[in-house]
Order: structure tokens, then C-alpha cells, then sequence
């Protein structure tokens, strides 16, 4: 990419008129009080109780029970009296669940299919990061999924398009979401961080880098260096 002195930067957008809830795609399938306390159960072997569930879910108790009851009528949980409580569990066995898995997993899975064009096309001369609200775990339904990608000297212009080209593709078929994608060279994050663009402060403090190499925070700030 040419960068202007000014210190700019290129930009893609993909436009699209449906939208997911990027950083919990599960809500749109299962709503927000059932997906946390799936998400929650996920996270333990033995089980929760009712009460514990809630808490740890941030789900008002009442509304903790009347997902409960949903779930374990789907059998995808399981109770179990212990004393006077009764404990909560998954049924990782139903049929369903690698389903429901793969939904509560869908962003780290979005992470991955980033990684795995970069890597496909560039190798180790790209590093990419997704920045802003995705990247903080943020985002909802109107928000952007923010993609960066820094080039490595000795990569062609034709690589560079054909990567973009594939993420674009598989971004916007994956989500739906409009996806911004900045691309720029090493000499040009210098560019960026002389002309104090705003994105430098933004990438140093939050950009998570998802490709094998060089961390984009690390080259963020060696460039401020």
C-alpha cells in the first residue's frame, strides 16, 4: 500500500445488512440469560447450584431457575438432588451439545479463520491483530469487527491483494458484520505513530494479535521507541 504523508491509512469496508452480536454470537440463538449460564456450566465438571449458577452469571436467580427448567427439559442439563440443593450440570453427551459449543466458541473460532487466511497467504511475513470492540470482548450487534494487518518487507502487492480479497470474503460471509480492515507496512506504522494517528494508542492498548510473530503491541510501541 502507498501511505500519504500525512500519515493515513488504507481501509476496507464490507458492507452488509444483517448483523451477529460479535462477542456473544450465542445470545442471538439462545438468548443472553441461557447462553451465560451455559457458558458458566462449561466452565465446571461437578456441577453448580441454582443459586451459585446465578451469581457466577450475573442472571437474576428467578430467571436463572426458568432457564434451568428450559435446559433440563432439552436434556441439555442435567439435576441432581445433593441434600437439600439440587446441582445443575451439562449433558455434554446430548446431541446437541457440540452444537451449542460451537456457538458459545464461535469468536475464538472467528479468531482462528483470521489467523488461517493470513497464514495461508503471507506465512510469517504478516502479523494481524483485531482491535476495538471485538477485541475487548465488547462487541454487540452493531458493532464492526476491526482487523489489522502490518506486512513484513518482501511480500508482493499481488499476495497483499489476494489476501485482502479472501478476508474480506470470508469475513463477510462468517458474520454479516461490516468489517475494517487497515493494512500497512512497518515503515508506515512509523509513519502512523510520527503523525500521533490515534489508531497507535488504540492498538498499544488493546489489539490482540492473532497470527504467529511479532505481537502488534510490541511493534506499536518499538515504533514509538
Amino acid at each position: 500500500m502507498n501511505l500519504p504523508k500525512n500519515g493515513s491509512y488504507e481501509l476496507y469496508l464490507v458492507h452488509r445488512r444483517c448483523v451477529m452480536d460479535l462477542s456473544h454470537p450465542a445470545y442471538d440463538l439462545f438468548g443472553r440469560n441461557a447462553t451465560r449460564i451455559l457458558q458458566r456450566l462449561a466452565l465446571v465438571k461437578d456441577g453448580l447450584t441454582g443459586r451459585r449458577i446465578s451469581e457466577l452469571s450475573d442472571v437474576p436467580l428467578g430467571s436463572t431457575q426458568r432457564a434451568l427448567a428450559h435446559l433440563e427439559r432439552t436434556g441439555l442439563v442435567v439435576a441432581q438432588p445433593a441434600g437439600r440443593a439440587i446441582i445443575y450440570s451439562l449433558s455434554r453427551g446430548h446431541v446437541l451439545w457440540p452444537v451449542v459449543a460451537a456457538a458459545l466458541n464461535a469468536p475464538l473460532q472467528l479468531e482462528r479463520l483470521i489467523a488461517e487466511i493470513v497464514h495461508r497467504h503471507a506465512g510469517n511475513s504478516a502479523t494481524v491483530a483485531v482491535y476495538g470492540s471485538f477485541a475487548r470482548g465488547e462487541a454487540g450487534p452493531d458493532s464492526d469487527l476491526d482487523v489489522l494487518i502490518v506486512w513484513e518487507p518482501g511480500i508482493s502487492t499481488d499476495d497483499q491483494a489476494a489476501l485482502l480479497d479472501e478476508l474480506n470474503d470470508q469475513l463477510e460471509n462468517a458474520t454479516g458484520n461490516r468489517v475494517e480492515i487497515v493494512d500497512l507496512s512497518l515503515s508506515d506504522l512509523h509513519r502512523l505513530v510520527a503523525a500521533n494517528d490515534p489508531l497507535i494508542e488504540s492498538w498499544k492498548r488493546e489489539a490482540k494479535t492473532l497470527s504467529v510473530g511479532p505481537d502488534i503491541k510490541s511493534l506499536a510501541k518499538n515504533a514509538a521507541a
